[in-house]
């Protein structure tokens, strides 16, 4: 004789044989499986939830990346010009977040420099000078984040510039609080990771 599954109503606890009608005591709907025992997932089923993201990395305006089991991808903000990529797991060689310095406040330092050459005025000159002193000292302490992915035949940007800013600067806060996660979950699917130096 086959043994009878009870299943339990969710709103008032009271253990059951299953059926359609709702609970006997308080007519709420009854789950279909036993509570914590689910029937096991399909070949298709898995398949799917494979592809399905379990994590959501939010770069604000650089855009999202999104991970599952199988595959990264770069969603770019709304408005942008970027199209979405997307890179197989097991097509991929390596995973990286670089940090350079940002060296293209370098050009609003040499404009104002030159510009003064040709100015007669010593207010303005001293002006132009102290423009080209602050870009300067931009490109110094501010450091530039992007995420590249190396594909087995070749490196490539993910996305756009995930960040620009001082250590402390939230924009950088948030891209290194997303490396963070998203590294360890590479990490424990097989990829290789660099962090930045």
């Amino acid at each position: 004789m086959p043994a009878e599954i009870l299943v339990m109503c969710e709103a008032c606890g009271r253990p059951q044989f299953p059926r359609k009608g709702g609970c006997v005591q308080c007519g709420a709907p009854l789950p279909d499986h036993p509570t914590g025992l689910k029937r096991p997932a399909t070949p298709k089923e898995k398949l799917f939830d494979a592809f399905e993201p379990f994590l959501e990395g939010d770069f604000g305006r650089a855009g999202v990346v999104l991970l599952s089991q199988r595959r990264l991808e770069w969603k770019p903000a709304p408005g942008s010009r970027e199209e979405r990529k997307t890179y197989a797991l097991v097509d991929l060689d390596l995973v990286e977040l670089q940090r350079r310095p940002a060296f293209e406040a370098l050009f609003f330092a040499v404009l104002p420099a030159v510009a003064s050459a040709f100015v007669s005025s010593p207010a303005v000159r001293w002006t132009l000078w102290g423009v080209a002193a602050f870009a300067a000292l931009a490109s110094v302490t501010q450091r530039r984040y992007a995420l590249f992915v190396r594909t087995r035949d070749r490196k490539e940007p993910l996305g756009l510039l995930v960040a620009v800013g001082t250590g402390g600067s939230p924009a950088v806060q948030r891209a290194l609080s997303v490396w963070e996660t998203l590294s360890a979950e590479l990490r424990s699917l097989g990829v290789k990771v660099v962090d930045p130096t």
